[in-house]
């Protein structure tokens, strides 16, 4: 089941539950999917209105990855090297990748190019931490936020949750915005593709 999550073009979600259905599997929806029904996130400072999930603090995720434009994918034991876009930006800013399961060009291309999709302001990573109504919001889920601190708005989708529950109270900590790019996942689909 695994292998089959990780190869196809369709994104989907595999999960457990406690109940007789045990391990289960769906397909996940587009973050602008207007069918959807997303978690509703408040505000800093914090509203009176009931919502699902109460954020205190917001933190933007920002890395090397947002400022690359050219990316050369490299495997030095069968001399293979692959540089995406094919012709070099007039003021480049490359990043090299050394990955040896990367056996023929096809596989750098889509590799090269799933690291330059991975930017962009509408593609950015978000923690928030803050305070649950609910314990039920899972990877996958959408939630719509309504906060200008960090430059969080809109519809996004969770991609991390966890939470810690005590005599104190609840919290809990959640990524939203852009997946962390997942090499692996494109390797094993491009040599699905080639085969």
């Amino acid at each position: 089941m695994l292998g089959q999550i990780n190869v196809t073009p369709t994104r989907h979600r595999l999960f457990g539950t406690l109940h007789k259905e045990g391990i289960g599997v769906d397909r996940l929806a587009e973050v602008d999917d207007t069918t959807q029904n997303p978690y509703i996130a408040g505000r800093i400072p914090r509203t009176s209105a009931p919502l699902d999930f109460y954020p205190t603090m917001i933190d933007r995720v920002e890395d090397e990855t947002d400022l690359i434009n050219l990316v050369t994918v490299r495997n030095k034991s069968l001399n293979l090297t692959v540089s995406e876009p094919a012709t070099a930006p007039s003021e480049p800013v490359q990043r090299l990748f050394d990955e040896s399961s990367i056996t023929d060009e096809a596989q750098a291309r889509l590799f090269a190019r799933q690291v330059l999709n991975q930017q962009g302001f509408s593609k950015l990573r978000w923690i928030v931490e803050g305070l649950p109504e609910r314990f039920d919001i899972r990877p996958g889920d959408l939630m719509t936020f309504a906060s200008v601190e960090g430059g969080l708005s809109g519809q996004h989708m969770i991609f991390d949750v966890s939470w810690s529950l005590s005599t104190d109270g609840a919290s809990m900590r959640l990524e939203v915005g852009r997946q962390t790019p997942d090499f692996l996942s494109a390797i094993r689909f491009a040599s699905s593709l080639s085969t």
